[in-house]
């Protein structure tokens, strides 16, 4: 990417220096928008390589923390326990191992998620902006954005949090054999002793352990039926599901103990020629979910989720581009004897206003990666801006600039979330209609100006944007094979958003030296720095931003611009 700015920045100046131009302007512009109208003809070039990092956000209902304080970026990923709100496919696994391990208060776990993000973006403006008349300019804006989402993910650092793993039979074998073998014997005990109870329910049965099975029929009966169920149930839970229990938990201790329980009690029974129930139980998990795991377990489409991995992502590709037009409507520096590039003391104004048609020409981020930024939103918006100057004489000058942005509605693909439910399956994935809400922005930006070459500046920006508004009702079915109804409206959730940002910067120029005859080539170069100070929202990010710019200037019609 430098060196694509570094040819742009050549380009730039290969074509000023082609046709160089006297320009009326402040002698030493400054970072921020104004109020200013390129004279008739000239053509201004940018380029303003911007840097924007950000990894954590001013928060909103998230719990124990305040509305609008910091947390992290990733702070919906993190997760004390991952269970069946998290991930809905565990709680069959849940009812079951509750009934098998007789602990009707048992909750499973995947365990515990770490996730640490950090995001930037890289964008490269390209600005070119000609005077039509002394009062009308038009620009167009294309911006090359390359996007990357560092990701760090852990799971279950302490070795302990979890109590579930993945089903070691159903990847090994051996193992599957092993737990195969069980089930025979476990059905072979039970078959053999409710054969028996119903032989000698018929009271011209001969068999001579008759009478010791009617005299415990009550307690017999409920054995087979008990050892029945769990045997049942276990073959049912360790053959199929992908998750069962660690080795070691409690819940593994309490099957265990049911397992020999049973087996103690058919032991008993060894008079009445019942074959043996075995001691030995499926073999249990033996690793909890590891960083791989829970990777696999977002990919594979087998689990439902079936997104790209949480790991670092970059996205490259041109943004939303931009076309304008601004007209000026006063400007007292335009008086006979008063010069832009050397105003007289006093106070004078300038006022303009813009308006620009935004193309959804970037890519959204896609909903199949939780993590991604795309390199624009990808719908069409229409702002209205207004820019006023004072100018405090020679060296002092501000500027207030207001923008209002009408943003467009369209249709994206998304997956549809409840509010508590970071992980959105592949059933939740719908085209919905979308309109991003308006925003409002005002910006204040007082300006020094210390010489003909620099001047300082500082800048405050208010930017509020409304709430989203997604619409579309959806009927489907879960992971549960359950019919449900999803409504897009959820999306809508923590969407406003509001910040505060400062801004600062320092600014060289050779406008007013290349007027003087003093430069050969008129240009500015801008070094400045902002930084979000407040925010609330929920989704609105902490920003640190760095920037710079360069302008030149060149004439492709009309007469002297300095006149």
């Amino acid at each position: 990417m430098r060196h694509r700015v570094s040819a742009l920045c050549t380009f730039a100046l290969v074509l000023a220096g082609l046709a160089p131009v006297g320009l009326r302007a402040q002698a030493v512009l400054g970072i921020g928008d104004d109020a200013l109208v390129l004279p008739v003809g000239a053509l201004r070039l940018r380029v303003l390589p911007t840097w924007t990092r950000f990894d954590s956000r001013y928060g909103k209902n998230t719990p124990n923390r305040a509305p609008g304080s910091l947390e992290p970026l990733a702070v919906d990923f993190n997760r004390d326990t991952i269970g069946i709100v998290e991930f809905e496919r565990l709680l069959p696994l849940r009812d079951g191992l509750r009934l098998l391990a007789g602990l009707p208060d048992f909750d499973v776990s995947l365990g515990r998620t770490i996730v640490r993000l950090d995001a930037s973006v890289l964008a490269y403006p390209i600005v070119a902006e000609l005077g039509l008349t002394k009062r009308f300019s038009v620009g167009v804006i294309v911006p090359i954005v390359r996007t990357r989402t560092e990701a760090r993910l852990n799971v279950n650092p302490l070795g302990r949090e979890g109590n579930l793993g993945f089903n070691p039979a159903l990847a090994d074998t051996n193992i599957r054999n092993a737990n195969n073998a069980l089930y025979t014997q476990y059905a072979t005990a039970v078959t053999a002793l409710q054969a028996l109870i119903t032989s000698c329910a018929n009271t011209t049965s001969t068999d001579p352990r008759c009478p010791t099975v009617r005299a415990r029929s009550g307690t017999l009966t409920a054995l087979a039926a008990g050892a029945a169920q769990f045997s049942g149930g276990l073959q049912s839970l360790y053959g199929a599901s992908p998750f069962i229990p660690l080795t070691g938990t409690d819940v593994d201790a309490a099957i265990r103990a049911r397992v020999a329980g049973f087996s103690s009690q058919f032991a008993t029974l060894a008079t009445l020629n019942i074959p043996a129930f075995p001691s030995g139980s499926p073999v249990a998990a033996q690793s909890l979910i590891g960083v791989n795991d829970a990777q696999r377990i977002l990919g594979d489409p087998a689990f439902g989720v079936g997104v790209d991995p949480l790991q670092t992502i970059e996205r490259t590709g041109i943004g939303d581009i931009e076309v304008g037009a601004k007209f000026q409507f006063l400007n007292t520096l335009e008086g006979e004897g008063k010069n832009q590039l050397d105003p007289p003391s006093g106070l004078n104004f300038r006022s303009a206003v813009t308006g620009l048609v935004r193309i959804g020409s970037g890519h959204a981020d896609t909903p199949d990666n939780f993590i991604d930024i795309g390199t624009g939103n990808g719908q069409n918006d229409i702002e209205i801006r207004s820019q006023s100057d004072v100018i405090f004489g020679k060296r002092l000058w501000a500027s207030v600039v207001g923008r209002y942005g009408i943003q467009l509605g369209d249709r994206q693909t998304m997956r549809i979330t409840d509010a508590d439910q970071p992980l959105a399956f592949a059933y939740r994935r719908f085209l919905v209609d979308r309109d991003l809400g308006d925003f409002f922005e005002l910006e204040l930006t007082p300006r020094f100006v210390i010489s003909d070459y620099f001047a300082v500046s500082g800048s405050y920006l208010y930017r509020n944007k409304q709430e989203d508004r997604y619409s579309g009702t959806f009927q489907t079915r879960n992971t549960l094979d359950q019919d449900i109804t999803l409504n897009a409206a959820t999306l809508n959730a923590e969407t406003e958003q509001t910040e505060h940002r400062v801004i600062a910067g320092i600014t060289y120029s050779t406008l007013a030296a290349f007027q003087k005859g003093r430069a050969r080539v008129p240009l500015e170069i801008f070094v400045q720095h902002a930084e979000s100070v407040n925010g609330s929202g929920g989704s609105t990010p902490r920003i640190r931003q760095n920037q710079v710019q360069l302008r030149v200037y060149t004439r492709i019609f009309g007469g002297d611009a300095a006149k």
